[in-house]
C-alpha cells in the first residue's frame, strides 16, 4: 500500500483525515460523553467516506 513506509506512518496517514472528519460530527461529543461518564456511546449509523 505505502511502499517504504512503516506501519505507523501508514496508519497515521489514514487516521489523520478520518480524525478531521470526526471532529465535524455529533459522534465526537457522544464518544467523549460516553468515555467520561463510563457509559456506552450511541453513535450515528453512517458509512465512512
Amino acid at each position: 500500500m505505502l511502499v517504504g513506509r512503516s506501519d505507523t506512518d501508514a496508519g497515521l496517514e489514514v487516521e489523520s483525515p478520518m480524525f478531521g472528519h470526526l471532529t465535524t460530527t455529533d459522534d465526537l461529543m457522544e464518544g467523549i460523553t460516553a468515555f467520561t461518564g463510563d457509559g456506552e456511546p450511541n453513535f450515528e449509523e453512517t458509512e465512512a467516506s
